[in-house]
């Protein structure tokens, strides 16, 4: 694992930006950034300061909990009231595991209407078997 310094991490975040910003203008129309909170927030703050483009801001907040089950149950504790419809979103999140909390996402913002969705996290788990 590489740590990085505060410095090397601030050129990262905005090099990523400007990333962003690029793939931003190549969808066009209505872009949306999600927040998932609360992990990501830092992260999030940092990063939409670099895009240059004019996107809608969002936060959700989703928790995971184990059931009578072995499985983990997932629940949206904070709906945002954003309409996604016929929009761009990209899903900020601090660390992608296993890929569950993503999944369900990406899956609620299809069944509202999202056009395309991205996902950015700051980290992925190196053993991820989860499409980009």
């Amino acid at each position: 694992m590489e740590i990085l310094s505060k410095e090397k991490l601030e050129a990262k975040v905005e090099i990523l930006g400007h990333q962003l910003t690029e793939k931003c203008h190549e969808y066009g129309g209505g872009i949306v950034f999600i927040c998932v909170m609360n992990g990501s927030f830092m992260f999030y703050s940092d990063l939409v300061k670099h895009i240059k483009y004019p996107i809608e801001t969002s936060f959700l907040k989703c928790q995971s909990y184990d059931g009578l089950e072995q499985k983990k149950k997932l629940t949206l504790d904070y709906i945002p009231s954003t309409d996604f419809k016929d929009k761009t979103i990209f899903i900020v999140d601090d660390i992608l595991d296993s890929g569950n909390t993503m999944n369900y996402l990406k899956s609620y913002l299809h069944l509202k209407g999202a056009k395309q969705i991205e996902t950015v996290s700051v980290v992925y788990k190196e053993n991820l078997d989860f499409p980009n």
